[in-house]
């Protein structure tokens, strides 16, 4: 239990120590008592129908929600100078239909599939003060632990990606919650270009996130000198070469 409310307090005071950082939010609420976790987490398990992989269950018994914003008065004021992480209860998150507010009008009404789809994402991290809603989600498929996780922009553009839960919430805390730390995790390997349905309604080429990922490599080592860019400079060489190769 300690483990993450450790971690999470560093990251906390990490957020603190830069003169650049105004520290808009960070809060960290827990269950009450292990019987309260156990209880809520036991009706979710009945509703799906199988239990998460221990990982995942472990950091949201120990961290019931969870909320950061920030941003930087130091470089100037553009989407990306900031970050934001806000997690959902797992019990919520997983028994909440979120169509409503992933899916547009237009494809409620024009295609079944992709809204039948969208019933399988379950929002569990979303950012509420940057300028384009985004969301971390789960695809849940029956008797599957250890979920795909998606970063879920809009109704129009949405990213498989290579992490798993625990990894996910790792980079999260590497990058600080940092806007569209997710764009360099995007599994190309699963967007198949073939399939008419998940180009036309899912996946697409990712061309949108050179930008974000741009700014994102020029400004982080300058807010945070101790951050070392090099793992997402190869990243992004990759999407960019992706890119370029497969767009029209």
């Amino acid at each position: 239990m300690e483990h993450y409310l450790l971690i999470l307090n560093k990251l906390k005071t990490s957020l603190e120590v830069f003169s650049s950082i105004s520290l808009k939010e960070f809060s960290v609420e827990s269950y009450e008592n292990t019987e309260s976790a156990d209880f809520f987490f036991s009706l979710m398990d009945k509703n799906i129908g199988f239990q998460f992989e221990k990982g995942i269950e472990f950091f949201f018994k120990d961290v019931k929600k969870l909320s950061i914003a920030w941003g930087s008065h130091a470089i100037g004021n553009t989407s990306l100078l900031g970050g934001e992480a806000y997690f959902n209860s797992l019990p919520y998150a997983i028994t909440t239909d979120w169509r409503n507010i992933i899916v547009g009008e237009k494809r409620k009404k024009s295609n079944a599939p992709y809204f039948d789809f969208c019933q399988k994402i379950k929002l569990f991290d979303r950012k509420d003060y940057s300028h384009t809603p985004s969301y971390g989600a789960f695809q849940i498929e029956p008797n599957d632990p250890n979920p795909r996780i998606w970063y879920w922009l809009d109704d129009d553009n949405k990213y498989p990606l290579t992490l798993k839960f625990e990894a996910y919430i790792e980079e999260m805390i590497r990058c600080k919650g940092a806007y569209n730390w997710q764009y360099f995790f995007i599994d190309l390997e699963a967007i198949d270009l073939n399939d008419a349905f998940f180009t036309q309604w899912i996946y697409g080429i990712p061309r949108e996130t050179l930008k974000p990922m741009e700014e994102f490599l020029t400004v982080m080592p300058k807010i945070f000198l101790d951050f070392d860019i090099t793992p997402y400079k190869v990243r992004y060489e990759r999407i960019k070469d992706f890119v370029q190769k497969n767009s029209k």
